[in-house]
């Protein structure tokens, strides 16, 4: 798993200038030194117990990325109405329906975090983590899919960043295991990595005092509706690749690449559950 806060936020890129996801992450990591720079002074190891991270940091991180996903749908929905193909009917629920799910996704991993993380200290850390790669990952979807229509070749070397980028390290799949799926294996994964966090919720509950039991059942209905909402985003961003020229084979890499995105999202969090592993010195391993 990668380092919780060090290589999660990505910055606001100049948009409408062609970008491979290498380079708006890599962005990504000078913009995120800036901004905890000047809350922090460079010390950000110890910005994670800090209020200011999620009292100042998270809503300009947030609000930026924000921003940046709203312009990128308003420039292509912009640049559609001038075409009679259809696709701007098809393209116009799905930043509406991304927003729905991300406001739940975020609402849901908020309070699974506070009632269930195990290293509580970390919580400000995890939620900011979580929420700004569930973000970022919008754009990088749309970058991915804006550069493959204008140079298929493109597609290759984007999906494979943002799964490098993603991947857990002690995963018992390796990424080319992910890669070699299809589409549909793909989405069972997901759907079965739902239900492993929703058993560990159960079992949370089972062990918890009275509580935790009653939290847990509001933390269960949020994760429903979480998945339910994240099924509708994925279907409308499924649609709009499908709408595209693009040959079958790249329509499959990227809505693949969406789907490993989530089941990430979704290993993220079974993992806040579990005690960090220590070393023979002592000292926890770097996650």
């Amino acid at each position: 798993m990668k380092k919780i806060i060090m290589t999660t936020l990505m910055g606001i890129s100049v948009i409408g200038f062609s970008l491979t996801n290498k380079e708006i992450i890599e962005q990504g990591g000078v913009r995120q030194k800036q901004t905890f720079d000047k809350y922090f002074n460079g010390t950000v190891e110890k910005s994670k117990r800090d209020p200011n991270l999620l009292n100042k940091v998270y809503p300009e991180i947030v609000l930026g990325l924000y921003n940046r996903n709203k312009q990128t749908f308003d420039n292509e929905l912009s640049k559609l109405g001038k075409m009679k193909d259809g696709r701007k009917s098809i393209l116009k629920p799905l930043f509406p329906s991304f927003n729905e799910y991300i406001n739940e996704n975020s609402m849901f991993t908020k309070n699974f975090l506070l009632n269930f993380l195990e290293e509580k200290d970390d919580f400000q850390s995890y939620i900011y983590t979580a929420t700004s790669i569930s973000l970022e990952n919008f754009y990088l979807n749309m970058n991915t899919l804006l550069e493959a229509e204008k140079n298929e070749s493109s597609v290759e070397e984007n999906v494979n960043t943002v799964m490098d980028y993603l991947y857990h390290s002690g995963d018992e799949k390796t990424k080319e295991d992910y890669m070699n799926m299809t589409d549909s294996e793909l989405d069972r994964l997901v759907s079965n990595e739902f239900m492993k966090l929703n058993a560990e919720i159960d079992k949370k509950i089972l062990s918890g005092n009275s509580k935790v039991r009653k939290h847990g059942n509001g933390v269960k209905s949020s994760l429903r509706k979480t998945e339910k909402l994240y099924n509708k985003y994925q279907e409308n961003f499924d649609a709009y690749i499908n709408s595209s020229r693009l040959k079958p084979e790249s329509k499959e890499k990227i809505k693949k690449m969406i789907k490993f995105e989530k089941l990430s999202d979704l290993k993220f969090l079974i993992q806040s559950l579990k005690k960090p592993e220590v070393e023979e010195n002592g000292q926890q391993q770097q996650q």
